[in-house]
This record gives structure tokens, C-alpha cells and sequence, in this order.
């Protein structure tokens, strides 16, 4: 896609909330591929967790051994609600192409700071290691993908794992540095504070400052119009990959803003997925 670089106001409001969902995405899944089996409502916390939380299994038919898992998380703007049903979608185009899936929700704000979100998607990789055998999971071969707020969760996770605990990860417009919000009150409550009291909180929230030689490569798909993320976001950590030596893509879907790009993202899902295919098949 096409793309000359321009500065677009940060709109704090953006960071964690930018999804405003209000029908079902265009991409229904149902393309043809390999037949699966869900399994939902998983609880993949322990009892003693803040939260019950839970997250529906996609298992792929394949009969070829255990199958690579992409953990899936939503974003969504109305902030503390069960999302999953808008990324299901893409979980059923992946699970037709052979992949798991694990389509969770999480704890968000206002009712949970940071690092409430990382905590949770950190025991999602713990379930589906502890879990493995028992649905046919490879767990030496996990992705992870997400839209806005769960972009940014899934980046964080993925960044902050051990070295090879990912192999990949997607990200649609997704924040990666969130000193750009040091502003705005959505960010302050997430994270506890101004940016002024706290500024280490505010770096250490921030994806884009765990790139490192070992971090997994990663597919970013973003609106040219998108003016809820600001697309130096994905400028910032796409060099700092770069300059790392680590893969990376950037798919730009054209004349399109944050809300359209995901449910309109013209061929980035089939894109995103033949990336996933490289690193985790």
C-alpha cells in the first residue's frame, strides 16, 4: 500500500478505547479450508484470580498432529466488556487455515490499571502451554494477534516473553508507545497517574521499548486515516524492529480510518495470515 508519512494529532482518548463497535464485522470466516470445533467459555484462570475470565478454543480438524495456536485479543471502547465475539471472525479464518485459536477477554479499565490486561494474557500463554496435550496445542508455535487495545496487549505480552515463548504477532492499529498520551485522562487512569509523577509507569507500559534482536516478528495492518492511533505508532516500532533485525510488514489499508479499517481491512486478514504461516507452519 501506498503511504507518505504525515503527523496527525494524538488524541489520548485513543490509546486503550479507539474501537467503537456497533455491527459485525464483514469477514465472516467462512471461506472454505478445514472444518473446527469451538470450545467456549474456557476459564483460563485460577480460582483465586481477580477475575473469572474466559476465552473460546478454536480446534482446528486437521488430523496432521498438534497444530500451531494464535492467541486472539479484542479491543473494544466500551471499556470492561466481553469483546471476543468481534474478532471471531478472523478466529474462524484462522482455524479453517489450520491454526488454534484462543479468543479471550481480559481485564480493562476503568475497573483494572495496568498491569491488569498483561497479567491476564500472560496466563493465557500459561494455559495453552499447561493445556496442550490435552487439545492438540503445539506450544512451541504461538502467535498472537489483536485489534487497537488488544493489538497493544498482545504486542506488550509478546515483546515482554521469554525469548521464543512467540513466533509472531499481528497488530492492527495498535498504540505502542504510550507517552504519546501523556495527556490524557483514559491513559492516567490506566495507568495510575500523570506522566509528570510517573513517567517510568508510562515507559514501562510501552511496547515499542522491549524491542529487542529476540522479539518475534510482526504483521501491522493500519488505516492511512486513522486519526484515533496515530500511525507513529507503527512508524516508531517498525524501525525500531528494523533496527533490530527483526521481520516485519506493513499492510496500509487506503482511505480508510481506525473503525473502517477493521471492519473493511480490504485483503489485510488473508494477508496477516500468510505471515503467520511463514513463522508458525
Amino acid at each position: 500500500m501506498f503511504w507518505k508519512r504525515k503527523t496527525l494529532p494524538m488524541l489520548a482518548l485513543s490509546a486503550l478505547a479507539a474501537l467503537s463497535i456497533s455491527c459485525v464485522p464483514v469477514f465472516s470466516g467462512g471461506d472454505g479450508g478445514v472444518d473446527f470445533q469451538k470450545k467456549k467459555n474456557l476459564s483460563y484462570v485460577p480460582a483465586a484470580w481477580p477475575k473469572n475470565l474466559k476465552g473460546d478454543l478454536y480446534l482446528p480438524e486437521t488430523g496432521a498432529g498438534k497444530a500451531p495456536v494464535v492467541l486472539l485479543i479484542h479491543g473494544d471502547a466500551r471499556m470492561g466488556t466481553d469483546g471476543r465475539w468481534h474478532l471471531a471472525g478472523i478466529a474462524q479464518k484462522l482455524a479453517r487455515r489450520g491454526y488454534a485459536v484462543f479468543n479471550i477477554t481480559y481485564r480493562m479499565a476503568p475497573e483494572w490499571e495496568y498491569p491488569a490486561p498483561l497479567d491476564d494474557a500472560r496466563m493465557a500463554t500459561a494455559w495453552l502451554h499447561d493445556h496442550a496435550d490435552e487439545y492438540g496445542i503445539d506450544p512451541e508455535r504461538i502467535g498472537v494477534w489483536g485489534y487497537s487495545a488488544g493489538g497493544y496487549v498482545g504486542l506488550l505480552t509478546s515483546m515482554t516473553a521469554e525469548p521464543g515463548e512467540f513466533q509472531a504477532a499481528v497488530a492492527g492499529a495498535s498504540p505502542t508507545n504510550l507517552m504519546y498520551y501523556s495527556g490524557g485522562q483514559l491513559i492516567q487512569n490506566f495507568l495510575g497517574g500523570r506522566f509528570e509523577d510517573i513517567p517510568e509507569k508510562y515507559w514501562e507500559a510501552s511496547p515499542v521499548n522491549y524491542v529487542t534482536a529476540d522479539s518475534p516478528p510482526v504483521f501491522f495492518y493500519h488505516g492511512e486515516d486513522d486519526l484515533l492511533v496515530n500511525p507513529d505508532h507503527l512508524w516508531e516500532m517498525s524501525g525500531k524492529l528494523d533496527e533490530s533485525g527483526v521481520p516485519n510488514e506493513v499492510y496500509w489499508i487506503r482511505k480508510k480510518g481506525h473503525v473502517r479499517a477493521f471492519f473493511d481491512p480490504d485483503g489485510a486478514i488473508d494477508q496477516a495470515i500468510d505471515f503467520l504461516d511463514l513463522y508458525l507452519k
